[in-house]
C-alpha cells in the first residue's frame, strides 16, 4: 500500500524520502519491490533497528511523519511502532487496519484512513508534509498520549484498581 503511496507521489512530483527498516530476511524483497514499482530511489532501507536504544529513537526524530499502512489486525494486531513515533513527537498516518488507529485518532495525534485506501494514505501524508504547524500540533498531542500509555501510567492504574477491588471485599473469600 505505501509503495503504491509512493508512485502517486512520483506522478505528483511530491518530493519523498522514505527511510523503511527492515529485516535481513525481508530486505531483498522488499528492494526488489521497490525496483519493480520505479519507486527505489525514493526509499533508503536503513535494515532492523533493535526495538530499544538510541538508534530507533534517532530514526523515529529524524522524521517528518511516520507512517504504518496496515491492512488489518491479522498482520498489524496493535502497532506499537506508531506509539513509539508519536512518543518521540512525529504525527502517524495509519489505517483502520492497524490496532493503534483509535488511539491515534482519538489521540489527535495523526490521520487514520482506511485500509487499502492508496490514494488517500498519499493524501495524507501529503497534506501532513505540507503543514508544520498541523505536525507540530499532533507530534505534541503524540508525546501526551505517550506519556498516558507509559508503563508507569498503567501499573499505577492496575495498583489502584486492585486496591479498589480489595478494600471492596471483591478479592476477599467468604
Amino acid at each position: 500500500m505505501l509503495l503504491s503511496a509512493l508512485h502517486i507521489f512520483n506522478k505528483r512530483e511530491v518530493p519523498v524520502i522514505i527511510n523503511a527498516c527492515a529485516d535481513a530476511a525481508w530486505l531483498s524483497y522488499y528492494r526488489s519491490l521497490t525496483c519493480n514499482r520505479g519507486v527505489a530511489e525514493i526509499v533508503d532501507f536503513v535494515g532492523f533497528l533493535p526495538p530499544i536504544g538510541g538508534e530507533v529513537v534517532d530514526l523515529y526524530s529524524s522524521l517528518d511523519v511516520f507512517v504504518l499502512p496496515s491492512l488489518g489486525l491479522r498482520r498489524e494486531n496493535f502497532g506499537l511502532v506508531a506509539l513509539e513515533a508519536a512518543a518521540c513527537g512525529i504525527p502517524v498516518v495509519t489505517t483502520t487496519g492497524a490496532g493503534v488507529a483509535p488511539l491515534i485518532s482519538e489521540g489527535g495525534c495523526g490521520i487514520v484512513v482506511s485500509s487499502g485506501d492508496t490514494i488517500g494514505l498519499a493524501d495524507a501524508i501529503q497534506n501532513l508534509l505540507g503543514d508544520t504547524a498541523a505536525r507540530i500540533e499532533m507530534g505534541r498531542r503524540g508525546r501526551g498520549l505517550a506519556e498516558r500509555l507509559s508503563w508507569d501510567k498503567v501499573a499505577e492504574e492496575y495498583e489502584h484498581l486492585y486496591e479498589e477491588v480489595l478494600s471492596s471485599g471483591g478479592g476477599r473469600p467468604g
